[in-house]
C-alpha cells in the first residue's frame, strides 16, 4: 500500500505514528493536478519502487526527492 496526498498535516501525523507501513508520496508542489502527479510518478516510480515497498515517506517538490525511512522519530 501507498498513501499519495498533498496534505501535510496528514502526511506528519502518519510519518509520526510509529508505523513502518503503508509508505506516503507527499507532493508540495504549489501547482499540483492530476496530471503533475502522473508525470512524476511514471518518471520515478520505478526508481523508487523498492524503496516503497520497505516503508518509506517521499516528500517531492519542484526541486526534488526525499526519502525516509518510516517510522520517522521525533
Amino acid at each position: 500500500e501507498i498513501i499519495i496526498t498533498h496534505d501535510n498535516d496528514f502526511s506528519s501525523i502518519h510519518a509520526f505514528s510509529g508505523k513502518h507501513k503503508p509508505s506516503v508520496i507527499l507532493f508540495r508542489h504549489q501547482k499540483i493536478n492530476a496530471s503533475v502527479v502522473w508525470s512524476i510518478l511514471e518518471k520515478h516510480l520505478s526508481e523508487l519502487k523498492e524503496d516503497l515497498l520497505r516503508g518509506v515517506f517521499v516528500s517531492i517538490d519542484e526541486y526534488s526527492i526525499r526519502i525516509r525511512e518510516l517510522p520517522i522519530k521525533g
